[in-house]
């Protein structure tokens, strides 16, 4: 496959264009064809040699230089809706997740390296542990795969069984504590699970309070965004009938619930740990301080849908955000003014990630694309 099959180089800013928007939940609600099936034992991953690629030279995204914010690739051999992103502590390698694969990306050359093989069913969530070495997916059949990033082979599979209170499998997001040795995910159902990885030891499952709020769609109650927090003391975790919760990782007790808000998608503690960003289907993002008070709410463009991935900066300085029309936006936290709105993907947005470098923005979307943000001038 030559090059240009699935990487175009853009300098300029997409146009942009509009189409029909539909709630998160009707994008939730549609079937999934999966693209490679697991086989019963783990398939050795599949190696692709990496060939360097020129690039222009990437300046760290600032406010100074927002407006200068450009798209500068298209990852687009996913052949399915993307709804897992990350790139690695060092920034080496990007991974995504489109339908049950994931694919490691080469962030030197913007070259595919290597595909994994999925267990999860059609995978919701991804997150790599901050020591480097372990790549996890949460899926629809209630498992999150985790991977060792040495050798890409499958590490350890940790299983959710159901319950009558808990009948759905599907786990819908992810994220490592800051150790890397713990790993909490939440269900379909509005709870969270735990796990000690170094052992595949269940920690528990925790819950919010049970006053329910039918919120409609096919996972009314699901936790569609969990973070854990830098010093490694707090977890926030949203449900989708309004609530977000910042919970005590000791005691595994609700320590602030936050004001409700119209059906919470994303959520990400900003890294220096002071700062708690999350977003909605009402098309807003919120920004809340580590104790659970709200410091500034982001409002533009709300007419282009709901907001679901909110993206820190390295520095904490700006906050990326992208939308169900596909839109791109990049804010200025200290005064909340939004830097520049950029159409690009043609669907929802539903994953993100900003480089550890501070030069790239790469957004995961429905369309089967994965596109990357950056300043070159």
């Amino acid at each position: 496959m030559k090059q240009d099959d699935f990487l175009h180089m853009h300098s300029r800013r997409a146009k942009p264009f509009f189409l029909p928007v539909y709630s998160r939940r009707h994008f939730c609600s549609l079937a999934t064809m999966s693209i490679l099936v697991a086989a019963c034992q783990s398939p050795a991953p599949v190696q692709i040699p990496a060939t360097p690629t020129p690039r222009p030279t990437l300046k760290p995204i600032s406010a100074s230089n927002a407006h200068n914010l450009a798209q500068i690739g298209v990852l687009e051999n996913m052949q399915d809706k993307v709804r897992g992103l990350c790139w690695s502590p060092d920034g080496s390698f990007l991974a995504v997740a489109p339908g049950e694969h994931i694919q490691i990306w080469q962030s030197a050359s913007l070259k595919q390296v290597a595909t994994l093989q999925g267990k999860t069913g059609s995978i919701n969530g991804m997150a790599w542990s901050s020591d480097g070495i372990s790549l996890a997916a949460a899926g629809d059949k209630g498992i999150v795969q985790i991977w060792q990033t040495t050798n890409w082979q499958t590490q350890r599979l940790l299983n959710w069984q159901t319950t009558s209170t808990h009948p759905r499998p599907e786990l819908l997001s992810v994220a490592w504590s800051p150790t890397s040795k713990q790993l909490v995910a939440g269900n379909a159902d509005g709870a969270l699970l735990l796990w000690d990885t170094t052992n595949g030891r269940n920690l528990g499952l925790w819950e919010g309070p049970n006053q329910y709020v039918s919120s409609g769609g096919r996972y009314p109650y699901a936790v569609w965004g969990v973070a854990w927090s830098p010093d490694g003391q707090h977890i926030v975790s949203n449900r989708y009938d309004k609530y977000t919760f910042m919970w005590d990782t000791q005691s595994s007790k609700i320590t602030h619930q936050l004001p409700p808000q119209d059906q919470p998608n994303g959520v990400a503690y900003s890294p220096d740990g002071q700062f708690v960003a999350t977003s909605n289907d009402a098309g807003t993002v919120q920004i809340w301080d580590a104790q659970g008070k709200l410091v500034r709410v982001l409002t533009g463009h709300t007419d282009t849908g709901w907001a679901y991935p909110v993206m820190w900066s390295p520095d904490t300085s700006l906050l990326a955000t992208a939308r169900a029309y596909g839109l791109v936006q990049l804010w200025e936290v200290q005064n909340g003014q939004e830097l520049v709105a950029i159409q690009g993907h043609n669907a929802g947005v539903f994953t993100g990630s900003w480089s550890p470098s501070g030069t790239i923005i790469a957004t995961g979307s429905d369309d089967a694309t994965v596109r990357l943000w950056g300043v070159t001038r």
